[in-house]
């Protein structure tokens, strides 16, 4: 046993520390011994790769699939009956091609497996709760080009028991797989050089015998410098409208995603037959099983009135859809309210409760901002004017809530659904440096047992992260005013919560609006700075230099194991331009984060267009950045409409899963109506859209349809 123990630690040492070939077990290990010892090897997480005696084995448990990383450098991932294997084979130049016989090695740790082919080509897998994602970077030219024009040809041998077909063309092409009822897509193909430039590329499909082909991934990088990085890219989905299309109720506004249901608020929709002004609408759209997307409910509060703009926010967490209606009058003029929806097993979205403050003020703005996790609902109202602070737990804020001597301080709320479906207040939450006009609750985002909760015109000149309760004096001088922060609070034992953290920027000024938008996914928080003036570009930049008045920024804060909180990272757009409003809205969703931009100026259409092309005012943008699990951020894609227009304010509001992305554009003036329908007649003006975008990783994100 004791030998058996110092072979289990000598496999540790390898399995961490050196690149690990698969071809034998490790030095004076029997292959009975290496199989008792690869069964006691720690898993620290439900998606790590573990060594098999043929290779890497791992599942997927939040989409349902299993992965097999063979020592041949073949993956398969199957679910049910459905099976896809890829391999490359060879690069080269046309059709001079060098093969790729086997890896030269394999390694994994946690979810990640990377595969090095030769001294040029790198090929890594990671696999978490945003699904699995496939890279591929060259160090340098395969050779020399045999003639002038050459493209860079990558290719793989595909095996799959699905019937594969290319469609679309050029780099908007994508490979189909279906069969047997299951759709799966393999999106646009992307690739970028060491300078972030772009590079054209397409895909080819040249079918073989007995299901298999050959899949070819051509690229032009005579201009480009190497190392070269293919990686899974973003194409548009789905072009959204309204199925009553009417001029300024600016669908768009608000919107939210989660797995094959997106929602989309417009506060300005005025009923049927226009018979009620401004009371405001959502609308649910929903994958069905060809892969097509479909109105499937449209929403309505069940007293609307006039000028509720109901739509104003949503949130959307599995069957549960939550829509705040800041103008609602009872019980008091402007005190808002707050409407639940759930789908039932039929996929019929009915209203299930009406949430309001139990301390409601005349103008306090319940439902400004919502989020939903589960059976738990936060709700911002920005106006409130208590003067209270800290955390009262409990149903009823008493007379806590009572005193409104702080003028639009502002307040969150959070509810509770038991297994009956009724809900209660659990929470009444302030800043613990209440004052007035701080606008506490301008935005929420909740996920499990924490909350942030933004406050836009905090003034505090304070940098950097306090833990707790603001000791000492952070947060309490004004000498920057409305620089903004954000709160951070825990729930402990699923009851009573506390603040953990006052979150503030690394570059804390006056007039940046830090916390205008707030997002949440497990130990990260991002926070939009919509006004920040950094002239800045990319990650972490001189934060100092404020050429760019009101340009914006992001931060992601990240926390440790024991709850301490941290900036990692300072986001700027990679084509910082003034008064872009870069970070008016933020959405964040494990490795994967979206950062809006809705007054960016470039006249570009689709993906990873033209940046530096000012042309238009305030059509908007949307920029995609991801974290490759080491600590490092970088941008992925920048988004615009496929119609950009003037003033459409195409990234006002966001939404992403972690392979889904929604933005919208609440001022795009198309009249069309549902999906996909004709983007360029703009007699609808302020209609508003929503533009619905995925990631090549959709592949292997959502299981197989």
């Amino acid at each position: 046993m004791a030998t058996l123990l110092a072979r289990a630690l000598l496999a540790l040492f390898l399995l961490f520390i050196t690149p690990l070939s698969l071809a034998a077990p490790p030095a004076g290990l029997n292959a009975a011994d290496w199989s008792a010892i690869q069964a006691q090897l720690p898993t620290n997480t439900p998606y790590q790769a573990r060594l098999v005696a043929d290779g890497w084995q791992a599942r997927n448990p939040a989409h349902g699939f299993r992965l097999h990383f063979a020592r041949d450098g073949s993956t398969t991932l199957q679910s049910g009956a459905a099976r896809i294997s890829l391999q490359l084979q060879a690069v080269g130049y046309g059709r001079v091609m060098q093969p790729l016989r086997q890896p030269e090695a394999q390694q994994a740790r946690g979810g990640r497996v990377d595969i090095r082919w030769n001294g040029q080509l790198r090929e890594w897998w990671v696999n978490n709760a945003d699904g699995v994602e496939q890279w591929l970077e060259l160090a340098q030219a395969p050779g020399r080009r045999p003639w002038p024009d050459a493209p860079l040809r990558v290719e793989l041998q595909l095996h799959s028991n699905l019937q594969a077909s290319l469609a679309g063309e050029g780099q908007a092409r994508h490979l189909l797989l279906q069969g047997a009822g299951q759709r799966i897509h393999f999106r646009k193909l992307r690739v970028w050089d060491a300078d972030g430039q772009a590079l054209p590329a397409r895909m080819l499909l040249n079918p073989q015998a007995d299901g298999a082909a050959v899949l070819a991934y051509e690229i032009d990088e005579r201009k480009a410098r190497y190392p070269l990085t293919i990686d899974p890219a973003f194409v548009q989905e789905a072009y959204i409208k309204a199925s009553n299309t009417g001029a300024f109720d600016q669908f768009g506004w608000s919107v939210a995603v989660d797995g094959n249901a997106v929602a989309v608020g417009a506060p300005y929709e005025d009923g049927s037959g226009d018979s009620l002004s401004n009371s405001g609408a959502v609308y649910v759209f929903e994958r069905d099983t060809n892969g097509d997307w479909q109105q499937a409910a449209y929403l309505k509060a069940s007293n609307a009135l006039n000028n509720d703009r109901f739509g104003r926010s949503v949130a959307l967490s599995g069957n549960t859809l939550v829509v705040g209606a800041i103008g609602v009058d009872d019980p008091a003029n402007n005190s808002g309210a707050v409407y639940v929806f759930v789908r039932d097993s039929n996929g019929n979205w009915s209203q299930q409760a009406i949430l309001q403050a139990d301390n409601a003020g005349d103008s306090d703005n319940f439902g400004w901002s919502v989020a939903v996790s589960g059976d738990t609902v936060v709700v911002g109202a920005l106006n409130e004017a208590s003067s209270a602070t800290g955390v009262v737990n409990g149903s009823s804020s008493g007379s806590a809530g009572s005193d409104d001597s702080a003028t639009e301080a502002g307040a969150a709320y959070v509810f509770v659904r038991d297994s009956n479906g009724n809900w209660s207040q659990q929470a009444y939450l302030k800043a613990s440096n209440t004052e007035a006009y701080d606008n506490f609750g301008s935005a929420v985002a909740v996920d499990g047992n924490t909350l942030v909760v933004g406050a836009i015109y905090e003034s505090s000149n304070f940098t950097g992260v306090t833990a707790g309760q603001n000791p000492d004096t952070a947060g309490d001088n004004n000498l920057a005013g409305a620089s903004g922060a954000a709160y951070v609070f825990v729930r402990d034992g699923n009851v009573n919560w506390r603040q953990q953290a006052y979150l503030k920027a690394s570059n804390t000024d006056a007039g940046d609006n830090f916390g205008y938008s707030v997002a949440i996914s497990g130990n990260r928080v991002l926070v939009g700075a919509r006004f920040e003036d950094s002239a800045a570009s990319g990650i972490n930049g001189d934060d100092n230099d404020n050429t760019a008045a009101q340009a914006g920024a992001a931060y992601v804060f990240v926390r440790d194991g024991n709850g301490n909180w941290s900036q990692e990272a300072y986001l700027k757009a990679s084509n910082t331009g003034a008064d872009d409003s870069f970070g008016v809205s933020v959405a964040l969703s494990g490795n994967l984060a979206v950062v809006g931009a809705e007054w960016e100026d470039s006249s570009s259409t689709g993906i990873d267009g033209n940046q530096a092309d000012n042309g238009l005012y305030n059509p908007g943008a949307a920029y995609v950045f991801v974290h490759d699990g080491q600590g490092n951020w970088r941008q992925q894609v920048y988004l615009k409409a496929s119609n950009t227009g003037l003033q459409d304010y195409f990234g006002g509001a966001v939404a992403t899963d972690g392979t889904l992305v929604l933005v919208g554009a609440d001022s795009e003036d198309s009249n069309a109506t549902g999906v996909n329908g004709n983007q360029g007649d703009n007699s609808s003006g302020s209609s508003g859209a929503a533009y619905l975008f995925f990631s090549l990783g959709e592949l292997f994100s959502d299981g197989f349809e």
